[in-house]
């Protein structure tokens, strides 16, 4: 699904982005007892729980849809962030993914990190990047044909190719990824796990995500019925 977009993209093609970021530094609270002496006695303060970085990003991808990792947003998304150097990493990784998750309304969003691209070169670039796109998303059309899933217009078009010229995007998530691909997994209240290398690892977290929004939805239905 992604070789035929990662290909070109280490061609030099790219497309243009039009976003705003901020991303709340990661908080990140040890845990510890606090103790205070009370009559004469040890008492231990409550743990305190950690806090999971939430992410604040709106783009714009390669075929010019709109694309929201923050608060509230529509659907988990698993967040692949990369360079032109990391391409057979993240080939690897999102089409691992990618089947994984072929049966599930997940969002997915390529971020490659362009910023040493020369701007002379973005025009024509452009087209190149819509063409890998059209493409890519056909791909992801036919792979759930195949498997006899929801192969909806909707749901196929929840993957995004976006690039990166300022690096804004890639230092909302706090990585730097001439290294190595990162994947993170963003839930519907835009708090980010990772970064993974690993297939499986990144699944699991999409499936905690999922198992956590469940139970949020449990929790606010049984509060609504205990009022009625």
């Amino acid at each position: 699904m992604v070789s035929s977009t990662v290909a070109l993209l280490l061609c030099g093609c790219h497309v243009q982005t039009s976003f705003y970021t901020t991303a709340e530094p990661e908080k990140k609270v040890a845990r510890h007892h606090k103790k205070e002496k009370k009559h004469g006695k040890q008492v231990a303060g409550p743990i305190q729980r950690e806090e999971k970085p939430t992410v604040h990003l709106t783009l714009t991808d390669a075929l010019g849809k709109p694309v929201r990792l923050e608060p509230d947003q529509p659907h988990v998304a698993v967040v692949y962030l990369a360079d032109r150097q990391a391409k057979d990493e993240l080939e690897e990784l999102a089409t691992q993914i990618d089947q994984r998750l072929v049966a599930e309304p997940i969002e997915q969003v390529v971020i490659i990190d362009l910023h040493n691209i020369p701007g002379v070169m973005r025009h024509s670039a452009n087209a190149h990047m819509k063409k890998a796109a059209e493409r890519s998303l056909a791909k992801r059309r036919e792979r759930r044909e195949a498997h006899h899933v929801d192969a909806s217009e909707d749901t196929v078009k929840l993957w995004h190719l976006v690039a990166d010229y300022d690096q804004r995007a890639t230092q909302a998530f706090g990585v730097d990824p001439s290294d190595h691909a990162q994947v993170f997994v963003v839930d519907k209240h835009g708090h980010v796990s990772g970064p993974y290398q690993q297939a499986d690892r990144a699944v699991d977290a999409v499936h905690r995500a999922e198992q956590r929004q469940l139970a949020r939805a449990r929790r606010h239905k049984s509060s609504e019925t205990a009022k009625r």
